[in-house]
């Protein structure tokens, strides 16, 4: 097959989750004003609510290093959802993933809010920044394919040929660490 006849995209987007997430060191009281600084990002918003997490008290989330990066809050718009919390910030979508073209666009609008706004002052420093999506391949595309996913583990003598598997794979990359985690099938 020729490099043209590569697809660059599948017909149908499997892609069932999508997330750019941004961890932080930050002063006191960051959460409380995104908010305020978010609706000039993507217009009327649709709903603001509170997660579990956000009625624990901010000293007990700030000790608990389970708890630090978790969403205190989300904003959702049509099906943009921006999640808040003491040290971090992300955004994603809710069903309809509008490919990479408007995900980087969203992105760039969000960093654009924090350089504008107060928010930025109260940053001290950056610890983390990850991309997680999640996509699902029903079995209609594959099923007529003789071998879809050409996987071959060996474990001692033993191989293990397209059987029932996950696999998680964690490789250093120029930029940081990818993860990349191959179930199939799904139930």
């Amino acid at each position: 097959m020729s490099k043209k006849m590569l697809p660059v995209r599948l017909q149908e987007n499997v892609i069932v989750d999508a997330v750019f997430e941004l961890r932080f060191t930050s002063s006191k009281g960051f959460s409380e004003l995104v908010p305020g600084s978010a609706r000039e990002i993507f217009g009327d918003i649709t709903a603001i609510e509170k997660t579990p997490i956000a009625d624990l008290p901010s000293q007990l989330r700030e000790m608990d290093p389970n708890l630090q990066h978790q969403p205190t809050m989300r904003m959702v718009w049509e099906d943009i959802i921006l999640i808040i919390g003491d040290r971090t910030l992300g955004i994603g979508y809710g069903t309809k993933y509008p490919g990479w073209n408007t995900f980087k666009t969203h992105i760039y609008k969000l960093f654009e809010c924090l350089d504008s706004s107060k928010l930025s002052s109260m940053i001290s420093s950056v610890e983390r920044y990850s991309f997680k999506y999640i996509d699902f391949i029903p079995k209609q595309y594959y099923e007529k394919l003789e071998k879809p996913f050409p996987i071959t583990i060996k474990l001692g003598a033993d191989e293990v040929i397209n059987s029932a598997m996950k696999l998680q794979i964690e490789k250093k990359e120029e930029f940081g660490v990818s993860l990349f985690e191959f179930s199939a099938p799904v139930q």
